[in-house]
């Protein structure tokens, strides 16, 4: 069974009731989204960077496709 750590965060009211929406429209659960939103975001975040050493981004890639591979 995977690990979970329980965090908080605060986020606007808008921002909430729109992923909330956006959830129960498209059948996603809440913490699944999330999950899958900060896995995106490295990726195309370490793309528009750019400047991590080849060697760092590799590790970085591979531990986020073993996550993903998890989750």
């Amino acid at each position: 069974m995977e690990k979970k750590v329980k965090i908080e965060i605060e986020l606007s009211k808008d921002i909430y009731d729109l992923i909330k929406e956006f959830c129960g429209w498209s059948g996603f659960k809440f913490e699944d989204f999330v999950e899958f939103s900060i896995m995106h975001n490295l990726e195309v975040t370490m793309d528009f960077i750019g400047e991590i050493p080849t060697k760092k981004r590799r590790e970085f890639l591979d531990r986020i496709a073993y996550i993903r591979g998890n989750l």
